[in-house]
């Protein structure tokens, strides 16, 4: 799917003009006029600024769930929106060069596989240690996670 809409953006991008269009504002100004200009413009706005939004959020709740369970006296989640702020505006403002956000991608590819390393080890020392005393649950729906979990198949896949 986003490589069809990639490939009709291009042609949008390019079609009957003798200039590129830079923007999706553009082709929806060229399309419906000034009313679709406005209107796209801010879908792209709430679009992006909703992203980084969500993505801060998601991950300081999470940040939040791993550090109460190993700590003692648990921060207040504000404190990792702040920090997860602050990072992600780090690496907004010291990004310039594409070689520089493919180093950062190259360290996110890094730090997912490490997650999924950890979660397996986690996983097989919880199956062969603490197997018998880990309670046995079935819920087919836990309702207090929902948000949480649409949040991250949003962003995920958004």
């Amino acid at each position: 799917m986003s490589a069809f809409t990639g490939q009709i953006l291009i042609e949008s991008l390019y079609l009957k003009t003798t200039k590129r269009r830079p923007s999706y504002q553009d082709i929806a100004r060229d399309t419906y006029g000034k009313l679709g200009h406005r209107f796209t413009y801010g879908i792209v706005a709430v679009n992006l600024f909703g992203c980084a939004v969500l993505y801060i959020i998601l991950s300081a709740t999470l940040i939040d769930a791993m550090v109460r369970d190993f700590t003692a006296a648990s921060e207040p989640i504000h404190v990792y929106v702040i920090g997860c702020t602050l990072f992600v505006w780090a690496c907004l403002i010291f990004t310039k060069t594409m070689k520089e956000v493919a180093l950062l991608s190259v360290l996110g590819s890094l730090a997912t596989f490490a997650v999924v390393c950890i979660a397996i080890g986690v996983s097989a020392e919880m199956a062969l240690h603490h197997a018998s005393r880990v309670p046995v649950m079935h819920k087919l729906v836990d309702w207090t996670k929902l948000p949480l979990s649409l949040a991250t198949i949003s962003f995920a896949y958004g």
